[in-house]
C-alpha cells in the first residue's frame, strides 16, 4: 500500500487574514512587489492590489504565530503587523487609509483556518500537492489545484479535474462515452 509522505506544514487551523488598503501601491516605487515572508511574527504578506486601483496588502499569520497574538487588543495587533511590514516597505505602511482582520480560528462557524501553510526553509507543503491517482482513489481538493491552490476557485478545478479523469476512464473501461450528457443527441 502507497503510504504518502506528510509535508511539514504550519497549523492550519489557526489562521488570522488582514488587508491594508492604501491610496496606491506605493511599495512597489522601490521595486517592492509580489510577497514578502517575515519571521518575527511570522507572516506571509501578498501585493494584491488591482491595476489602477489602491494599494492592498494582503496579511496571512498561521500555526502557533496566530495563536501568540490572540492575547493582544485589534490595536496592538495592527501595530505589530504593520511595524514588521514597514521594516521592509517603509513607514509608509504604518498609515493604511483602511485596515480588516479576520481571526479565522476565533469565528465559532468557521473553527479554524481554510488552507495550511508550509513551515519555512523546508521544500515540503508547498501547493499544488500531488493529485496523482493511488490506484482506484483520485483526489480532489483545493490544495491539488493547479491554480488558485487553497481558495474556492482551486477545488472547483480540482473536482472537475477529477470528475475527467474518472470519466475518460469509465468511458475506456466501458467503451462509451461517458464524457456526454444524458441530454445530447
Amino acid at each position: 500500500m502507497h503510504t504518502p509522505k506528510r509535508p511539514k506544514i504550519v497549523d492550519g487551523d489557526k489562521t488570522i487574514k488582514n488587508f491594508a488598503v492604501y491610496d496606491r501601491p506605493f511599495w512597489r516605487e522601490n521595486g517592492h512587489a509580489e510577497s514578502l515572508m517575515l519571521s518575527d511574527p511570522g507572516m506571509a504578506v501578498f501585493d494584491t492590489s488591482t491595476p489602477g486601483g489602491p494599494g492592498h496588502l494582503c496579511v496571512l499569520i498561521a500555526g502557533p504565530e496566530a495563536r501568540g497574538l490572540d492575547g493582544l487588543t485589534a490595536e496592538a495587533r495592527r501595530a505589530l503587523i504593520l511595524g514588521a511590514i514597514a521594516a521592509q516597505l517603509g513607514s509608509d505602511v504604518l498609515i493604511p487609509r483602511g485596515w480588516h482582520e479576520k481571526s479565522w480560528h476565533q469565528d465559532r462557524y468557521v473553527g479554524g483556518g481554510y488552507t495550511a501553510l508550509p513551515v519555512i526553509g523546508h521544500d515540503e507543503g508547498y501547493f499544488p500537492a500531488s493529485a496523482a491517482p493511488v490506484g482506484n482513489i483520485h483526489w480532489a481538493g483545493s490544495e491539488t489545484a493547479s491554480e488558485h491552490a487553497g481558495y474556492i476557485e482551486g477545488a472547483i478545478e480540482s473536482g472537475e479535474r477529477v470528475a475527467r479523469e474518472i470519466a475518460e476512464i469509465l468511458s475506456a473501461t466501458s467503451g462509451d462515452d461517458a464524457t456526454s450528457s444524458p441530454t445530447s443527441s
